[in-house]
């Protein structure tokens, strides 16, 4: 790789321009300094790295600064680089186990996640076991207790269109056993849960059916648990 670096620089950061829109193309720099900081050894380990997808070029986007990018110019910059987007994928059946070949293609990216840190101990919490059950809600109570979403934070979650995770939050999670227990079953069996799956429709949650009850204790009928 030693006679070809800097045309492999060259290229790299040329592709890097096409995407970078923070002011003063300050991604370009960084990685052009990063470069300037290796040996042939280094640079040759970090080629190798990224034909491995052990490592990608990363670029950091600053909130309200220079121009953000939309989906139809990623798509473009894709094609000029030479980048295939969507690709047709295999999919197997969980009820039958049969994999078939989708008609269609589906954007595939690769996507880092990152879970921040807790700063404060004071902060942190972690359930003690999976055992304790509050008899109103069927929700996890005292030593099983962990984090909870507020109703403000409810708001926002399905405002941005996630509804899947709240979904899992609120009827999964938030006091369906029926519905908790088929989830972690398909953990324990394939790894990997869905709300799709079969016996998911199953149970409700218990702090809706209560809710409903008292509302009609005070003569108020609705269809909460209907």
């Amino acid at each position: 790789m030693a006679g070809n670096r800097k045309a492999a620089e060259k290229v790299i950061l040329a592709d890097l321009a096409l995407y970078d829109n923070s002011p003063n193309k300050e991604n370009v720099k960084n990685y052009a300094a990063y470069f300037a900081s290796m040996t042939d050894a280094q640079f040759d380990a970090f080629i190798d790295r990224l034909d491995k997808q052990a490592e990608f070029i990363q670029m950091k986007v600053p909130n309200f600064q220079g121009k953000d990018l939309t989906f139809e110019e990623i798509l473009e910059i894709g094609d000029k680089v030479g980048y295939k987007f969507f690709e047709r994928i295999w999919l197997t059946d969980r009820a039958t186990g049969i994999t078939t070949l989708s008609a269609h293609e589906y954007m595939i990216l690769v996507l880092p996640l990152r879970r921040q840190s807790q700063s404060l101990m004071g902060k942190m919490s972690t359930a003690e076991d999976n055992s304790h059950i509050d008899t109103l809600t069927d929700q996890p109570t005292g030593e099983s207790k962990t984090s909870s979403l507020s109703f403000v934070e409810t708001q926002v979650v399905s405002n941005q269109g996630i509804r899947k995770p709240l979904e899992e939050f609120l009827r999964v999670r938030g006091g369906n056993l029926k519905a908790l227990a088929r989830f972690e079953q398909q953990f324990l069996e394939y790894g990997e849960g869905s709300l799709d799956a079969p016996g998911m429709e199953q149970g409700k949650v218990k702090s809706v059916q209560n809710a409903a009850i008292y509302l009609r204790a005070m003569h108020l009928d609705n269809n909460f648990d209907k």
